[in-house]
């Protein structure tokens, strides 16, 4: 009866987990976010033009440029295409894991809880999606945890190496979402300090290599701002005139989103987040809650007495920055994913020390989570696959019953409880992830109208510089996958169109007849906001009264 995971079990739990990440490459994008950033992405990539960010026709002031730059960079490499323009973010999650277990070692110097630390970052749900649904948050999840690393491996061993990684980890997490990544970073390593004690340390001259490497890193971006914005005050932004991009990247990105000026304030739940980690951390969820509660007491127990062997980074630094995200106006689960590696340390430190005790009935409880969480995936799984969409892929299907034998061997091992719930977890969220990049997302997709209207272009020839929508539309798969910037127009422009192809929804299309306009139509695709779904919209026999209808017409 093992206790710990084996070497092979652990290159194998990688192995699933891959094919799970690598089959996400392959879904076609989802809007909105994704897609549009895709889209604003490959405008740089056509224009050669890296200083300025559009939103469509519009200034784009919200997310810095980093994460754009990369996927921009990749298109330019492997051309214009989803897989291209993922790369980024999977290089940076693989980043994330690698520092996840270079700062578990370097805190608990254990190898296996390291690779278990890993494991369950890369598990993560909202991690796997953060892969495929492509935004900033990968970006920025992997340069958090790679600064968060390297400084803290700086006040270990003191090299100068470190402090200039550090600061670079620091600049790209500004780069990829502003100074909300600094805070992050800041308050780990703040954390790991006020329990080290180990501030003479940190403090010695070579932070200023550190401080060096941060304002040369964000200079780029500080640069790019300025040139669009700083240098043009007589743009309109967010109806405004003479908005500072540098005071923007600097201060108002992140500070007024946490106010909710600017951004709206979407939720007054100061409960939101941990909630949300009920579904954001699946499958290891429950133990991380288990975790955070247990290495809480352990601390307040012992008045924060300094012991050998224990480190504060994880647990304060989540309590920390999760109080300050809970006060912020504008939350979304997704601003969740850069603490995900800390999360994953905790958790892992917590079962490994489970292991080591006579916990029986805590882990067996545990235990009985992860069957439960098995037995919900399953029944979604066969609600999907055998009455909602079908099984589309058969290639696809063969991959996930692997993952699934794979479980059902972490099922009836004779390994003890802890490497149990780990590999079980692993292998649930793998098999999961196969089969939704392979049967489900796919099958949805069809119901995106930019996507399948570009499909159709390209049959029947028709120019994309020939093609118009009105400028309030979302349809970025019809940019993106027709590698065209479509031209976005005010409707009262369109309405004296000739000659154009326009694309347009059927109620926006009666605003055309009642112009007078006469028109022919060319093509037509059924849509649904895929990232919102609905019973009604996954039950087939209720699904076309969720569509709406988009046309291709011709202006006459």
């Amino acid at each position: 009866m093992s206790t710990q995971l084996s070497d092979k079990n652990i290159i194998i739990l990688y192995a699933a987990l891959s094919v799970a990440y690598l089959s996400g490459l392959f879904v076609p994008l989802m809007e909105n976010d994704a897609a549009q950033h895709a889209s604003m992405a490959m405008r740089m990539a056509l224009n050669d033009d890296y200083l300025h960010i559009y939103k469509g026709n519009e200034p784009y002031l919200d997310k810095p440029h980093l994460h754009f730059w990369l996927a921009a960079w990749s298109m330019n490499l492997f051309g214009i295409n989803h897989v291209a323009y993922r790369i980024p973010a999977l290089l940076f999650l693989a980043i994330a894991a690698w520092c996840t277990y270079k700062l578990t070692v370097t805190l608990y110097r254990d190898r296996k809880m390291a690779h278990v630390a890993a494991l369950m970052f890369l598990s993560a749900q909202t991690i796997i999606l953060s892969a495929h649904d492509v935004r900033t948050d990968a970006v920025l999840t992997g340069a958090v945890i790679f600064g968060v690393y390297h400084l803290v491996a700086y006040i270990k061993n003191g090299t100068g190496a470190h402090i200039l990684l550090g600061g670079l980890g620091a600049a790209m997490a500004l780069g990829a979402k502003g100074m909300v990544g600094v805070g992050i970073i800041g308050v780990c390593v703040l954390s790991y300090l006020l329990y080290s004690r180990e501030w003479q340390r940190f403090f010695r001259w070579k932070l200023l290599l550190g401080l060096l490497s941060f304002i040369i890193g964000i200079a780029p971006f500080v640069y790019a701002y300025y040139q669009q914005f700083d240098q043009h005050p007589e743009m309109l932004v967010r109806g405004e005139y003479g908005v500072s991009g540098v005071r923007f990247i600097l201060w108002d990105q992140s500070f007024k989103r946490f106010s909710g000026e600017d951004f709206g304030a979407n939720s007054p739940d100061y409960l939101f987040f941990f909630h949300s980690l009920l579904w954001v951390f699946i499958p290891f969820s429950v133990p991380m809650y288990g975790g955070v509660f247990n290495r809480t007491w352990y601390f307040i127990k012992n008045r924060f007495a300094k012991v050998d062997g224990s480190e504060f980074l994880t647990v304060g630094g989540f309590w920390m920055i999760m109080l300050i995200f809970s006060f912020s106006k504008f939350k979304l689960p997704h601003y969740l994913n850069s603490l995900i590696p800390i999360i994953a340390i905790l958790t892992a430190a917590y079962l490994f020390q489970l292991g080591k005790q006579a916990a029986g009935r805590t882990t067996k409880v545990y235990l009985w989570f992860g069957y439960l969480l098995i037995g919900i995936g399953l029944a979604l799984m066969v609600y999907l696959g055998g009455l909602a969409f079908g099984i589309p892929s058969g290639i696809g299907f063969l991959l996930v019953v692997g993952a699934g034998v794979l479980l059902v061997r972490a099922i009836w091992s004779d390994d003890t409880r802890v490497p149990r719930i780990i590999a079980m977890g692993v292998y649930f969220v793998a098999m999961l992830n196969i089969f939704l990049n392979t049967q489900f997302y796919p099958a949805l997709t069809h119901y995106q109208a930019g996507l399948q209207m570009a499909k159709q272009i390209q049959e029947k020839g028709i120019s994309p510089k020939d093609i118009v929508m009105p400028d309030y539309y979302a349809n970025w798969t019809l940019d993106f996958y027709t590698k065209t910037n479509i031209q976005r127009l005010p409707m009262d422009v369109i309405l004296q169109e000739k000659g154009k192809y326009l694309f347009i929804s059927e109620p926006d299309l009666e605003q055309w007849k009642a112009a007078g306009r006469s028109h022919e139509i060319i093509a037509e695709a059924s849509h649904y906001r895929i990232t919102r779904l609905k019973p009604a919209f996954l039950n087939a026999k209720t699904r076309n009264s969720q569509l709406s209808r988009y046309l291709l017409v011709k202006a006459i």
